[in-house]
């Protein structure tokens, strides 16, 4: 249950992001949950039902083959699965930015770059998709998502360093000798 303390902590927190690294997390969610309704009714409806029943009839034609059905079955859950991580990866990286951790910006970048290069012979509305996905990523780049993150690293890291400072000192607020 969140307190009212802690959601006054969260609001401060969301007032001090420069707007650019506001906009472009939500930029990175919107595309995250398009993306994953788009994978999840591509694997209910879509090529992965197909792909599906053409396994399974090729399968149940050879002799043993019905024994290789749930293996086929395990595999396209296993591909369906990491197509939604790996959709969901710029989210995870935009949130990890805007805690701080410098290098998710670099992974966001390369992630999202790996994207637009698979982008060749795409349907039109990929296009749209890895499109905002850059303008969020060109955000998190902006001066003042920079100078944000930066702070946010030293406050994280000070925080750390006092926090296990604080661990070595008995419960008298004296050192262990």
């Amino acid at each position: 249950m969140v307190t009212e303390e802690a959601g006054k902590v969260q609001g401060a927190f969301l007032k001090r992001l420069p707007r650019g690294l506001r906009i472009g997390f939500a930029l990175l969610v919107l595309v995250g949950v398009v993306e994953f309704v788009q994978i999840t009714i591509n694997a209910v409806s879509g090529n992965a039902s197909r792909l599906l029943s053409a396994v399974t009839r090729n399968l149940t034609a050879r002799p043993n083959g019905a024994a290789a059905i749930p293996i086929a079955v395990a595999f396209l859950v296993l591909l369906v699965l990491a197509a939604i991580v790996w959709a969901e990866l710029p989210v995870l990286f935009g949130w990890l930015a805007l805690r701080g951790r410098k290098w998710s910006r670099i992974a966001l970048t390369v992630v999202v770059g790996l994207g637009l290069a698979y982008l060749v012979g795409s349907a039109p509305y990929d296009f749209v998709l890895d499109g905002i996905q850059l303008a969020a990523v060109v955000l998190l780049w902006l001066p003042s998502a920079t100078v944000f993150i930066s702070a946010e690293n030293k406050r994280r890291k000070r925080s750390k360093r006092d926090h296990d400072a604080n661990a070595l000192l008995d419960p008298g607020g004296r050192l262990p000798t």
